[in-house]
Order: C-alpha cells, then structure tokens, then sequence
C-alpha cells in the first residue's frame, strides 16, 4: 500500500513597530496557508498593544486571523489550532500601540499549509 506525503511548507514574517499601521505583506499565492501562529516581543516595558495576524485573498481587503495583546503576554505564542484559515497573502498589523517606557514590539507570524 503506497502512503501518500504532504510536504509542509511554511512562510514567516517578523515586523517591529513603533507606532501602529501594517507590517509587510507575505505574499502565499503559490502555496496557500491555512494554519497560523503569532507572537509578540515587547523591548523595554511596553505599555499597551494590539497587534493581529491577517489575512487576504486579494492582497487588498484584509481579515483578521489572530489578535495578540499585552494581556496575551510578552512573548506568548497564540496558534488557530484545528480553525483553519486559508489564505493567499498574511500580514502583521499593530492597531494599538502605547509604548510608555518601551521602545518597540517585534511581531513573529507563521503560516502553514
């Protein structure tokens, strides 16, 4: 009996942020992904953020995947487990940030098919 394999392929991303707005686009067209992670990184003691992993099948119109906090916790990782999310292109975006006496958060996303 031949047994069938899936070779996983993955894409990753980390963005730091200052302020709030979009981290770069991960473009996925040619090998969608469908299971996701993110952490953020806080330097220094951040006071606040609000950061999501999106996602897109038109690089255009966005839709958030996970949402990452400071309640979360520094360097927590949070995963969409068995909810799978398929998607074309994934981004970072910090839609709430309050630095306080930190200077920045480093954002890691992981997509995989």
């Amino acid at each position: 009996v031949a047994q069938l394999s899936r070779a996983d392929t993955f894409k990753t991303r980390s963005d730091t942020f200052t302020a709030t707005g979009n981290g770069t686009t991960v473009d996925a067209s040619a090998s969608p992904l469908s299971a996701f992670a993110i952490s953020v990184k806080q330097t220094g003691t951040v006071t606040s953020w609000d950061v999501r992993l999106e996602g897109s099948l038109n690089n255009s119109e966005f839709t958030t995947i996970l949402t990452h906090t400071n309640i979360t916790g520094d360097g927590v990782v949070l995963w969409t487990g068995s909810l799978e999310a398929p998607t074309l292109y994934i981004r970072s975006r910090a839609a709430g940030l309050v630095l306080g006496a930190g200077t920045n958060v480093i954002v890691t996303i992981l997509g995989q098919n």
